[in-house]
């Protein structure tokens, strides 16, 4: 269908090329900073005159994959009725490979759907939608059922939405927790993300933030480096901690949309103040430390290496930073802690010092508030956590999928943690929200990760991204790869390496290039595509520090 839609766009283009000037003046166009693209769109063109009614339907599956105020051009595929009653803001159903189809019905393998406020929840119903076309007083033919909100293929939804993560405080901490959402990549794309923003998160990030209800986005310009945004709502008269929040919120997602370093907030005509900035225009790095990613130094990576723990550094030298046989390892995000578990799986110690025995321990791990998160393969319920006043209770649900805890990665907010479990009917990952209070730490609302079909086992996950995932997977005859995918699932892809095996290990950390070792302790580092480069070699364990 992907296919078929591409080339009635082409059809199309070409039918209607008399239109497109070939001579005449060479016009220069200034650059917009304030749009976002994410990639070439072919604009939605209305139905030719005689068009069959394959035409009529393909075009209007593709007018549904280009964002227009209204979808104006994929109305004039319907009838003056279903125009009138048709929604497209109610969201959208995504579909990937079709299953059968006819002139007018369309039976596909859903992938997923968007809600209204542009949250992406994997659905694998399948979708059948008849169209029922009729023919107007002109006899051309028309729409006369459409779907409900909007029908869109995979490869056009991935080619035509844009990926945003919207920002909300945290409950328990002054950290900013990313949502993301999908939006139609436009020309307004960024104006419409903000105004998003300040609409209720999504369900399952509600439960861990704190929404302030009521702001209004009423305009967003950009110019060069600067985004100049006019509030209105609860924000005309909002007091000085709200402000902060709210700016914090615009900055992180504005910084999404190009190179902008600065913002500037006006509120009813008047220029909204930030204490110490008194013109109103303030720096995005202001905000860097409440951002999901936040760091004071940039990541480096620790390995052990013939009985040394060593930091890579630059011109991939080896230093020893002492003794260590470790099985695996985990760094503080300021180097200083180091977390080892010894070569039998049956101690975890800091530096010198045991701090945990058990059976079948795993890789631990540091959150950014300094907890060292333990856990036996045995399962999730073995879970502990140890702040710096002590150990912390621990509360798990009640609807975990049961089985072997393969590998857990704690995301870069700390408000979130991805756990890949090896089940009676084979691998499943996914996310659990993380809460905190006095002397507590509680995981709930277990959220999938889609996997592919080849997948049999997943050894190791971490985050490449604020809200991108990878995973080291096995399938059959002891093939292994990686997967990168986006924590909602709305896309997931294989990205090698190709023809590999005995890959045992990942380190990843947001930004930076994600890492395997083979058992034989052989490293690769990740470049593009599905591209992968020889990096290091000797290395018994590996993690990324900060």
């Amino acid at each position: 269908m992907a296919r078929r839609i591409t080339a009635l766009a082409l059809a199309l283009l070409l039918a209607g090329c008399t239109s497109v000037p070939t001579s005449g003046p060479v016009e220069h166009h200034q650059f917009d900073a304030g749009t976002y693209s994410g990639g070439v769109r072919v604009a939605a063109l209305p139905p030719m005159e005689g068009a069959t009614q394959a035409l009529i339907v393909e075009g209007f599956l593709h007018a549904m994959s280009v964002y227009e105020p209204d979808y104006a051009t994929a109305r004039m595929y319907l009838t003056e009725a279903a125009s009138r009653s048709w929604d497209p803001g109610v969201g959208a159903q995504v579909y990937g490979q079709v299953v059968s189809e006819d002139v007018s019905v369309l039976v596909a393998e859903g992938t997923g759907r968007l809600d209204a406020n542009g949250t992406y929840h994997a659905d694998t119903s399948q979708i059948r939608q008849d169209f029922q076309l009729v023919q107007d007083d002109a006899d051309q033919w028309r729409i006369s059922n459409p779907p409900e909100g909007l029908l869109i293929s995979q490869y056009l939804f991935t080619s035509g939405h844009v990926a945003v993560n919207l920002h909300y405080q945290s409950a328990s901490s002054d950290v900013m927790v990313p949502d993301p959402v999908w939006i139609p990549d436009g020309d307004d794309s960024m104006l419409r993300a903000l105004r998003r923003q300040f609409a209720e998160p999504s369900e399952w990030v509600a439960a861990l933030v704190d929404f302030i209800p009521g702001v209004e986005v009423l305009s967003a310009t950009a110019a060069a480096d600067l985004v100049t945004i006019e509030l209105g709502g609860t924000a005309i008269g909002m007091g000085d901690t709200e402000r902060s929040v709210v700016a914090a919120q615009l900055a992180l997602t504005c910084a999404q949309f190009g190179s902008y370093t600065r913002i500037a907030v006006t509120a009813n005509g008047s220029p909204w103040l930030l204490a110490g900035y008194p013109d109103a225009v303030v720096p995005i790095s202001l905000f860097a430390g409440q951002a999901p990613i936040s760091r004071a130094t940039n990541p480096e990576l620790y390995a052990v290496s013939a009985g040394d723990l060593v930091r890579v550094g630059a011109e991939d030298k080896l230093f020893p930073v002492g003794k260590s046989d470790a099985l695996a390892l985990a760094v503080s995000a300021d180097r200083s802690r180091v977390a080892t578990v010894s070569a039998d799986g049956a101690t975890v110690a800091v530096d010198a010092d045991v701090v945990r025995t058990g059976a079948g321990l795993l890789r631990p791990a540091y959150s950014r508030f300094g907890e060292l998160w333990t856990v036996e393969a045995s399962g999730l319920a073995s879970l502990q956590v140890t702040a710096d006043s002590g150990p912390l209770q621990v509360g798990l649900p009640d609807d975990l999928p049961q089985g072997a805890v393969q590998a857990f990665s704690i995301a870069p907010d700390a408000s979130r943690v991805a756990v890949a479990i090896q089940t009676e009917q084979g691998p499943a990952v996914g996310l659990l929200r993380v809460g905190r209070g006095a002397g507590e730490i509680t995981l709930d609302g277990w959220l999938p990760v889609g996997l592919s079909l080849q997948v049999v086992r997943v050894l190791d996950v971490g985050w490449s991204q604020t809200t991108e995932l990878v995973l080291l997977v096995a399938g059959q005859n002891d093939a292994t790869w990686v997967l990168r995918s986006t924590q909602d699932s709305a896309r997931i892809s294989d990205i090698g390496p190709s023809n590999s095996s005995g890959l045992v290990e990942l380190a990843a950390a947001p930004g930076y290039q994600t890492v395997v070792r083979t058992a034989g302790g052989t490293v690769y580092h990740y470049d593009s595509g599905s591209s992968w480069t020889l990096w290091l070699t000797g290395l018994s364990a590996v993690g990324y520090a900060g």
